[in-house]
């Protein structure tokens, strides 16, 4: 009797992780991963906010390369801190999705890469979505707006100094995140716990817009030294990084309306042609991520 509900449960489980991983392999390079790899990922334990640590697919040796690590307490007490790279993917993934994007960033600079976890997949597309869309793609809009509106005025003593004064009032203010948004305290963590060994933040779709949210707060409070020599990337939608970050690129498909839409007018920008939003390279219109990573250095 009991061998029968534990083949239900099993069951079930494989249904519901299925359903959870589809948006994941729609949006995701998951064939980067092993089938063994992909078998212990799971959505439903490893929730928004963990870290999983990919290698690249060359020094996979057993068929599985990935650590998990339930939070940033965790891995900031592993032999992988500190981190290389750290990689947020968007809407709609689970630690499948994040785990691909690390691959292909792995693989381009044959290192390992942090790989933070920002959902439970289709479990939480709506919620995600909602989050992306109208919390943190408000926040740079209006970010940016107000930047744009002290433009409109001469550059004098006066202006500069109400500018510098309206800022550091809002950088007084804590990082306020959406409720259950723990990936956004999980990368603020990181970066707070950095000496200056990290070389590449990158992200893809709301993971370009944490990462933006982030570090206009961080930056301030005040410039950390991990900012020198880091590279900032977005994939799939343009946002507001700081001026601090001197070292950036942000890349966005021709016919990507999607990212369009939660993407900041007149900021420099690369366009990838015949490229939309997702990065499935056994899908037609991917965005290239090793292709695209190729021709960008790292410090």
């Amino acid at each position: 009797m009991q061998d029968w509900k534990d083949e239900a449960f099993k069951t079930l489980f494989s249904h519901i992780k299925t359903r959870n991983s589809f948006l994941d392999a729609w949006f995701y390079d998951v064939g980067a991963l092993t089938r063994s790899e992909w078998s212990v990922l799971n959505p439903l334990v490893e929730r928004q906010g963990s870290i999983v640590v990919v290698s690249p697919a060359q020094a996979n040796q057993n068929g599985q390369f990935i650590r998990h690590y339930e939070d940033t307490k965790a891995f900031l007490a592993s032999k992988d801190h500190p981190a290389k790279a750290v990689i947020l993917a968007g809407v709609g993934s689970s630690v499948l999705g994040t785990a691909a994007l690390a691959r292909n960033v792995a693989n381009v600079y044959q290192m390992d890469v942090v790989g933070v976890v920002t959902g439970y997949g289709m479990a939480d597309v709506t919620a995600e979505a909602l989050g992306g869309c109208f919390f943190y793609g408000a926040a740079d809009q209006a970010r940016l707006e107000y930047q744009e509106f002290l433009k409109q005025f001469p550059q004098t003593d006066w202006m500069l100094k109400i500018a510098r004064s309206t800022t550091q009032e809002w950088n007084k203010l804590p990082l306020l995140v959406p409720p259950g948004d723990q990936d956004t305290e999980t990368l603020l963590e990181l970066l707070t716990a950095q000496t200056g060994d990290l070389r590449l933040l990158l992200g893809h779709s709301k993971g370009s817009l944490i990462i933006s949210y982030v570090l206009n707060k961080f930056v301030h409070n005040p410039p950390h030294p991990c900012l020198k020599n880091l590279q900032v990337v977005t994939l799939s939608t343009v946002s507001d990084l700081p001026a601090a970050c001197q070292h950036k690129q942000q890349f966005i498909g021709d016919i990507d309306w999607f990212g369009g839409m939660n993407s900041r007018i007149g900021i420099p920008r690369t366009i990838v042609p015949n490229a939309w939003h997702h990065t499935n390279t056994n899908l037609p219109y991917h965005l290239p991520v090793e292709e695209v990573l190729k021709g960008v250095p790292l410090l």
